[in-house]
């Protein structure tokens, strides 16, 4: 059974949300539709290009969605991860009515030194894009890691 997920972050998104403290950030994809995870599971935060591979956060997924980039942004602002909708956009690589997915994750937490997933024996591909499910005791290993 899959208890938790990690997500590939962007280093922006992440540097912009910790640097507000924002405690309910947007996860968002490309894509117009999210991969369906449970409310209540842990996202970690693989902020993308680091090696070693470093968690750098997490949090509790709160809800799940697509919506357009315009409507996002309405509800969520900067919590999307940039100060401006014609940043988000930029970034994403997307107009503001195309519709993207996202999470909205809760209770978020972060930590500037980061988590090697290497020393705690997580597999992780570096093939992997968006991110991947991971089993009850790489979650345990990781929320324990967060102290």
């Amino acid at each position: 059974m899959k208890s938790g997920y990690i997500g590939i972050t962007d280093p922006d998104w992440y540097r912009f949300n910790k640097g507000k403290n924002h405690a309910e950030v947007v996860f968002w994809r490309r894509a117009s539709k999210p991969v369906n995870l449970p409310t209540g599971m842990p996202f970690f935060f693989l902020v993308k290009g680091t090696n070693p591979r470093y968690i750098r956060g997490y949090g509790f997924v709160k809800l799940i969605g697509s919506d357009n980039v315009k409507e996002l942004w309405d509800k969520y602002g900067e919590e999307m991860g940039d100060d401006s909708l014609s940043s988000v956009e930029f970034v994403l690589k997307k107009e503001r009515d195309d519709l993207i997915g996202y999470y909205i994750i809760e209770n978020v937490k972060y930590i500037d030194s980061g988590i090697d997933l290497n020393d705690l024996d997580i597999k992780f591909d570096r093939h992997i894009v968006p991110g991947k499910p991971i089993d009850i005791e790489d979650t345990k290993k990781l929320l324990s890691s967060f102290g």
